[in-house]
């Protein structure tokens, strides 16, 4: 089984973001969002939102919000890989957009 880990950082503003991808564990990507959160030329099968499970989304914050910098949102995340068919959508469901 083919699993992706990456790390992707959003700004203060971007919270949404960062919820909207913690909120998708256990459901299907859209392909747009695959295609964010992995290189497409790196990993065959990215073009394809539905084949990928988002398994993990630990969100770290990081910083302290004062009036010279913004805090910064770290979310660690792990994707699975579903091969040809995907991941059956009565199960998993897809996820909502997170970008």
């Amino acid at each position: 089984m083919t699993t992706v880990r990456g790390t992707i950082y959003f700004r203060d503003s971007q919270s949404g973001a960062a919820e909207s991808l913690s909120e998708s564990i256990g459901r299907y990507l859209k392909t747009g969002d695959s295609q964010t959160l992995i290189q497409p030329w790196c990993v065959y099968g990215v073009v394809y939102g539905s084949r990928w499970l988002v398994t993990a989304a630990n969100i770290e914050p990081m910083g302290t919000p004062d009036i010279l910098t913004a805090p910064v949102i770290k979310v660690t995340y792990d994707l699975m890989y579903g091969a040809i068919l995907g991941w059956d959508p009565d199960i998993y469901g897809q996820a909502p957009s997170i970008f």
